[in-house]
């Protein structure tokens, strides 16, 4: 996944790396690109590492079906690489409400139901703050292995590409991303 190096930060060696596997299905890198390239300039201009606020604002000039399109591919792609325990502490968890959202909107609820209940291992309503999140995680330790592999099991892309394809005219980009 091509994304903003400078939004993702990779959990530290050491820290929980029982729960850390790659989970890529065989062809998933190659299909993450691909959508990667039409939500690029979300990534470009998305800020998930200060906090709720600053989140809410980057995101103003973007359609619902962007920013949805954005969290679904976020979730799956930081999920697909190493699990719901990555997703959570790295800045990506921040997105975790619009990715329930989004999957909801694509069809994809067994992906939803699978997000909501690692949410609520990660202590119900996982804070925006990524500080604040990644000391909840380290304190409640929970564990995701079920439902990582459950995701597995799911297939989130093709509703996203279905969804992307159907609602083509709001995937393009009028306004200069940063």
């Amino acid at each position: 996944m091509r994304n903003a190096a400078a939004n993702i930060q990779t959990i530290p060696r050491g820290t929980r790396n029982d729960n850390v596997i790659q989970l890529f299905p065989k062809d998933q890198p190659r299909r993450i690109d691909t959508l990667w390239d039409t939500v690029e300039p979300i990534a470009l201009r998305v800020n998930t590492g200060e906090g709720g606020k600053s989140y809410r604002q980057s995101l103003e000039m973007f359609t619902r079906e962007q920013r949805f399109a954005h969290a679904v591919l976020v979730y799956a792609s930081e999920t697909y690489e190493g699990g719901h325990y990555q997703f959570f502490f790295n800045s990506s968890g921040i997105l975790w409400e619009d990715a329930m959202q989004g999957l909801r909107e694509i069809g994809a609820s067994e992906c939803a139901e699978i997000l909501s209940a690692a949410a609520l291992r990660a202590g119900g309503y996982p804070p925006a703050n990524r500080t604040e999140r990644q000391k909840m995680l380290l304190q409640l330790s929970p564990r995701f292995a079920d439902l990582d592999a459950r995701f597995v099991n799911t297939d989130p892309l093709t509703p996203l590409e279905d969804y992307m394809k159907a609602n083509r005219a709001a995937f393009y980009f009028t306004k200069a991303p940063i």
